[in-house]
């Protein structure tokens, strides 16, 4: 929504989340002593038109920062999608497994982990589009609304539970399983939130919560970030780096949503 000022010689419009900044502006002009018509009118045309060129630079600058990160989701989230097609050969001598030889003989836990790496790929993959506006419009809004219960169904049926299963046999003790539980709790009721919103028709607060909720989703791909970073780059103990990565998987990504939302809630 917009408001449209006029100055005699033009009309100046501006969106309405900026009409406080100008409305303030404008009431600074009229206070000061000895300032006429004339000069207020040319002074607050000017600082208006100052304002709109700030803010279209500023948004410019922002949707191209925004699109990177974007990018750069989707570019790791495809790569790890990739990486993990590589259990569906059923070896159990591969990547994550060979640190589960206790485990890779029980059919429960080898059953739950298989429908936990099939749902996070399906909740990756569908996850990061959410976010593409044009699918929010029509003609495309069929499909976002297609993936979005994708994503939903995967994440509240099998990703997010057996995700809580899988953490309490987790390597490196206590510690460890509970940064994996606490994360499976925040990733079903971020999810169920945001599914609850949409069905209430509240939009805005939808997307927040999709925002929470995919933040949580990404930490699949951040955990193996992490990994090689601490234990490679900076040497830490394996051990060690282990409970560490339980919560600096999920936690700087639910601070880097939430700083998202503050200060760039109008390009989500």
């Amino acid at each position: 929504e917009k408001y449209t000022f006029n100055f005699g010689y033009q009309y100046i419009s501006l969106p309405k989340y900026e009409l406080s900044i100008c409305s303030k502006l404008v009431c600074t002009l009229i206070l000061l002593q000895g300032t006429d018509y004339q000069n207020l009118t040319k002074i607050t045309h000017h600082l208006l038109q100052n304002i709109m060129h700030n803010s279209s630079s500023s948004s410019i600058i922002t949707n191209w920062i925004l699109r990177c990160l974007w990018l750069a989701m989707l570019g790791f989230s495809c790569l790890l999608v990739i990486i993990t097609m590589a259990y569906f050969s059923f070896r159990t001598d591969i990547n994550f497994l060979l640190a589960k030889k206790d485990f890779v003989k029980d059919e429960i836990w080898m059953t739950v982990f298989y429908f936990h790496i099939s749902s996070s790929i399906i909740c990756l993959s569908t996850g990061a589009f959410q976010f593409v506006s044009s699918l929010r419009k029509e003609p495309w809004i069929k499909w976002h609304r297609i993936l979005g219960k994708m994503y939903v169904f995967s994440i509240l049926f099998f990703a997010a539970p057996t995700g809580a299963y899988m953490a309490v046999f987790a390597n490196g003790g206590f510690g460890t399983q509970l940064g994996f539980i606490i994360l499976s709790v925040l990733w079903f009721v971020s999810t169920y939130i945001a599914l609850q919103a949409i069905l209430e028709k509240d939009i805005q607060s939808h997307k927040k919560w999709m925002v929470r909720s995919y933040a949580l989703t990404f930490s699949a791909v951040t955990l193996r970030l992490w990994m090689p970073i601490l234990s490679g780059y900076f040497g830490v103990d394996s051990d060690l780096t282990v409970v560490i990565t339980a919560w600096i998987n999920w936690i700087p990504n639910l601070l880097i949503g939430e700083l998202i939302l503050i200060f760039f809630p109008k390009n989500i």
